[in-house]
């Protein structure tokens, strides 16, 4: 991947070539995408997912990998397209995927046939290398060609018209499914969505929570409260609440609440600490460590001190 940047950012290898993950953590690269970042980290998933196991892909993943990836080409070109005005009216249509007989039927090639063509494009791609840097050869012509980027990317911006969002259940099936199935939780065993509670404040007092991650001993360790992704998830917090009250009601044991628009995350541990920014959904044994926590715990004003490390400046 060639990576070129405007004016408004300092680039240190200016047509250099580097992967998507170096890119990510590149922090002018994160200035400039945005939004756009969720998507880049979900496709870098579900690729290294797809090429490190052996399970099949699902369909849902495959078809939502598609969704991310069309909307990344057209966030690029609404931003530095030079006639981005036909790309306005573009939008993502599943059906136009094609079918899984006609996918099997592809998948069919033989290997040798894969390899010559990857060849090809590998050599394709290396002559097209070579001829950028020759035309950037010059500092006059890097500067010129930034200043151009940078244009349009100003031109496009005042112009652009927002992306589709993704509703709660997109989330849900999309980014959040994959985040838990990452971090270990099992659908219908160690994790169960839309699962029922009673005793909420509505004129039925039924209650339906996106998600509960359950331990060995069949008790809640943390629910998930999912919102569309253009939601702020703390939006969600005094909905889990509600949430947490019934199941502690039920299980004798208060869960630990996470809030979640598919790419922001929020941890509570509502009865002791405030909400704050996590990276992702925790594994089994941490949240089972956190709730031992909570059993242990005792006042400083109770706590013992040893008399062979105190008493010394």
């Amino acid at each position: 991947m060639e990576w070129a940047y405007d004016n408004d950012s300092q680039l240190e290898r200016p047509y250099g070539y580097c992967t998507l993950a170096d890119l990510m953590f590149a922090r002018v690269f994160c200035d400039l995408a945005g939004e756009q970042m969720r998507r880049f980290r979900l496709l870098k998933d579900l690729g290294n997912k797809a090429v490190h196991r052996s399970d099949p892909i699902r369909p849902g993943d495959a078809v939502l990998a598609a969704r991310e990836l069309f909307q990344v080409l057209r966030w690029f070109a609404l931003t530095y397209g030079r006639d981005p005005q036909p790309v306005r009216g573009f939008s993502f249509i599943a059906d136009l995927l094609p079918s899984r007989d006609a996918a099997t039927a592809q998948q069919a090639q033989s290997r040798e046939q894969l390899e010559a063509l990857a060849d090809q494009l590998e050599e394709r791609d290396t002559q097209l290398r070579d001829q950028r840097l020759a035309a950037l050869a010059s500092q006059e012509e890097l500067d010129r060609l930034r200043q151009e980027i940078t244009a349009l990317r100003k031109a496009n911006e005042a112009a652009a018209k927002p992306e589709p969002d993704l509703n709660e259940f997109n989330t849900r099936r999309g980014y959040i499914d994959h985040y838990l199935e990452e971090a270990g939780w099992v659908h219908g065993q160690s994790c169960t969505h839309e699962h029922e509670v009673q005793g909420m404040p509505n004129a039925t007092g039924t209650g339906f929570v996106d998600y509960v991650l359950w331990g060995d001993d069949g008790k809640p360790l943390a629910l998930v409260e999912a919102k569309r992704s253009c939601r702020d998830p703390r939006d969600g917090e005094r909905q889990a609440e509600l949430y947490a009250n019934c199941l502690e009601q039920r299980y004798g044991q208060r869960p630990l609440i996470f809030v979640s628009n598919g790419y922001r995350h929020r941890l509570w541990d509502d009865r002791r600490y405030p909400p704050r920014e996590v990276q992702g959904f925790y594994k089994k044994d941490e949240l089972e460590t956190l709730i031992r926590r909570r059993e242990i715990r005792i006042s400083l004003a109770q706590a013992t001190l040893s008399n062979s490390i105190a008493g010394r400046y």
